[in-house]
């Protein structure tokens, strides 16, 4: 079983899940200025975490993708960063956390 990133410009296979702008998994941070990458991503995992404690649509979004993930054996989320650190790996790393406390 593995969940991988690929960059939407160069994958050119099925069944993927687009995580970028404007989906609603896509990161509502921008990089400007003084902000980092690596500062961005942060402030996205913190609202990914909000909006599973808030539930609504991000939390079923990620609840639909562990259900793909373990159907499938695979999962395969799309954005245009990558390779580029990228919140796609904050996506992957909660999907991988939710099965692990969900015993799967």
């Amino acid at each position: 079983m593995q969940i991988v990133v690929v960059n939407r410009h160069e994958y050119k296979g099925k069944d993927a899940v687009y995580v970028g702008r404007p989906s609603v998994l896509g990161n509502p941070y921008k990089l400007r200025g003084e902000s980092s990458r690596t500062a961005v991503i942060e402030k996205y995992r913190q609202w990914l975490r909000n909006q599973w404690k808030q539930g609504g649509p991000a939390k079923w979004m990620l609840l639909w993708l562990v259900r793909s993930y373990r159907e499938d054996g695979q999962l395969v989320l799309v954005c245009s960063c990558v390779p580029k650190a990228c919140h796609a790996d904050v996506i992957r790393d909660a999907v991988l956390a939710i099965c692990a406390k969900q015993g799967g």
